[in-house]
């Protein structure tokens, strides 16, 4: 311990004096006491390190470092030079140093002219190092683009397809074969005079397309009748007599053209043969019709994408029996895409390089920004749009104004949309010339119309006055049409409009989250432009490039 306490002392020592050197009067002379008294210790050491705390001391490597030589006022300048010369850290303050390339800096260098315009906004830099600016992330947009497509749908008129034209039904004794229908009654014993019947259907879509119909043959033992519809077109015999034994076979080969009693739909056809004894009997029928047409259609409405909705449909034409064989239908397709883009966004921050940025056209699904925007620009407007009166406080108060069509002269100062042909050389007040500006900027709700002026005796309107609510901002009007009709508060009528604010009552009362402000958010959206990365990327490069180009020279 007695060696611990020799070395303590004296390094407290020497930290309580080389304040003192300071104050001398010369630098030689404080740099001499300092190795003067430096040498009375130097050897304190040896006696302080032993090797059983070698291993212990932090950094020990020799008990005579190379540095000992300097305890006796040795020079360093030979051995610095030595270093310099040798050390690569030398090399770089003997020779890179002196040698680095010189960049000279545009002062009109897109980069240079982007810092300066931060250095005017320093808000936006302590927020970024604050953390509150938002981290910048590579933009992607998903856009619905919304058109509409027309289709149609065309069935030539009149027209049935052969195959759904005609068809033929019956029992066994019924057979169709295009063009023949057969009817036969196989041999049949009956008493004095038994009935059998035979009930065939022939089913027609449009009478109009059977070009022939007719009863070739027909025949029996012993009587035979046949009925179409209830009509009686064919005949041998007394079907009802009581006795009708004939004791032969009669065939006939009558050709009847039947076609005058068909109908559209079921023709029913009955034949009756009278038997006594045994009996038999048939009939051929010949039915002609385009068997094999098949009716012009067209059908593009195949072709609309599934995500097409259908909104409407109209008939274009129409058949003789008032049926639409020609519609046409609309469908609104609606077609989203996601790209991800070049572009970045830095939380609610937009900056442009050289002008060098690209548009945003935002979807109706990505506007929440543009949202919170327009809200914040309500609430803005509210401090604005305000009457004077605290005691009847009421917010985005609009002013009265109108305009006169006169039938007589033809003058007509007023226009829904602003300026109209109708105004050109019209002699209108200046008031209506403001309101005609005023709603070329959307700043204008139509109230209503009355007649302000008649013509005398006979009594009909010559000027019409039409009334409108203007607003001093587009964000007023919107609110204010907006909660009126949330409220049910209405606007007047033409000759007295009602273009009062909203109090703070009904504004507390107000669902803003419903409300549509997409004619806001629009002019939001239109104007939002977004950093280029790719300009600033190549730019990045072209100044490495010059710079590696100066380096080689």
């Amino acid at each position: 311990m007695k060696k611990l306490k020799l070395i303590t002392f004296p390094i407290l020592t020497i930290f309580a004096i080389i304040p003192l050197f300071a104050f001398a009067d010369a630098i030689s002379d404080a740099r001499q006491s300092a190795l003067d008294f430096g040498a009375t210790y130097k050897d304190s050491a040896t006696t302080t390190i032993t090797a059983q705390n070698k291993s212990t001391v932090p950094g020990y490597t020799t008990d005579n470092p190379e540095q000992t030589k300097y305890y006796g006022g040795g020079s360093t300048d030979a051995d610095a030079q030595a270093k310099i010369k040798s050390s690569s850290e030398g090399d770089l303050m003997s020779n890179g140093l002196p040698n680095r390339p010189q960049m000279t800096i545009n002062p009109n260098d897109s980069f240079l002219n982007t810092g300066k315009a931060i250095e005017g906004n320093p808000d936006q830099i302590v927020a970024m190092l604050t953390g509150t600016y938002g981290e910048c992330k590579p933009l992607t947009l998903t856009k619905t683009e919304n058109a509409l497509r027309t289709c149609d749908k065309y069935i030539e008129p009149n027209c049935v397809d052969g195959a759904k034209l005609v068809s033929v039904s019956g029992g066994s004794q019924t057979t169709f074969s295009y063009p023949y229908i057969m009817v036969d009654f196989p041999a049949s014993r009956g008493g004095r005079c038994t009935k059998y019947y035979a009930n065939t259907t022939v089913y027609i879509k449009d009478k109009s397309a059977i070009t022939s119909f007719r009863l070739l043959t027909a025949g029996g033992d012993d009587v035979t009748q046949i009925k179409l519809n209830g009509s009686v077109v064919f005949q041998d015999g007394d079907v009802n007599a009581g006795y009708c034994e004939r004791g032969r076979y009669s065939s006939f080969a009558p050709n009847t053209d039947l076609a005058p009693y068909l109908i559209n739909g079921d023709n029913k056809i009955e034949m009756i043969l009278g038997v006594a004894d045994w009996g038999s009997g048939n009939a051929k029928y010949l039915i002609n019709y385009a068997k094999d047409r098949v009716c012009n259609m067209v059908d593009t409405c195949v072709n609309i994408p599934s995500n097409c909705s259908f909104q409407s449909s109209k008939c274009l034409s129409f058949s003789d029996e008032n049926i639409c064989n020609y519609t046409q239908n609309l469908y609104n397709c609606a077609t989203t895409t996601t790209t991800s883009t070049a572009n970045v966004t830095c939380g609610s921050n937009v900056y442009c390089t050289n002008g060098q940025c690209t548009k945003v056209e935002a979807d109706s699904d990505s506007k929440d920004f543009a949202k919170s925007i327009s809200y914040l620009q309500a609430l803005n407007q509210m401090g604005k749009d305000n009457d004077a009166s605290i005691d009847n406080l009421k917010i985005f108060t609009g002013t009265k104004n109108s305009c006169d069509k006169d039938s007589i002269s033809y003058n007509n100062c007023c226009s829904d949309s602003g300026w109209g042909q109708d105004y050109l050389g019209a002699s209108c007040k200046d008031s209506e010339i403001q309101l005609m500006k005023s709603q070329e900027k959307k700043l204008c709700h139509y109230v209503g119309s009355y007649c302000s002026k008649k013509i005398p005796i006979i009594g009909t309107c010559q000027t019409t006055t039409k009334s409108y609510c203007c607003f001093g901002s587009k964000i007023s009007r919107v609110i204010n049409e907006q909660g009126k009709a949330q409220l049910g508060i209405g606007w007047g009528s033409g000759e007295s409009p009602d273009c009062r604010g909203l109090t703070a009552n009904e504004l507390q009362n107000l669902k803003f989250d419903t409300m549509d402000l997409s004619e806001i958010i629009s002019d939001i959206t239109s104007s939002a432009t977004l950093p280029n990365q790719s300009y600033i990327e190549g730019k990045v490069k072209q100044t490495v490039e010059a710079y590696g180009k100066t380096t080689s020279n």
